[in-house]
């Protein structure tokens, strides 16, 4: 199980932005730093959200019932709040 689970998800997962790998070029592209604002802003959510372990947890009850469904709607907080839907066995 946890084989399968690790040929899944590689061995780290990492949230990126389009756009945010070229803010450290001589000239980056345009909305590079604004990119890596919103991708500096969600690994900090990620982090608070524990989204590595959700994933995990998510990823293993898809290897065993075959599915699950990953969503992120904003809540009251004006934050998105991570939901995992799983099927009924």
């Amino acid at each position: 199980m946890d084989t399968a689970l690790g040929y899944l998800l590689g061995s780290e997962q990492k949230v990126a932005v389009e756009g945010a790998e070229h803010a450290d070029e001589e000239t980056p592209t345009s909305g590079a730093a604004e990119a890596v604002a919103v991708q500096e802003w969600l690994r900090t959510w990620a982090d608070k959200e524990l989204l590595t372990f959700r994933v995990q947890q998510a990823e293993r009850a898809a290897v065993f019932l075959g599915d699950s469904v990953m969503g992120c709607p904003t809540g009251s907080r004006d934050q998105p709040q991570h939901k995992t839907a799983l099927p009924q066995p």
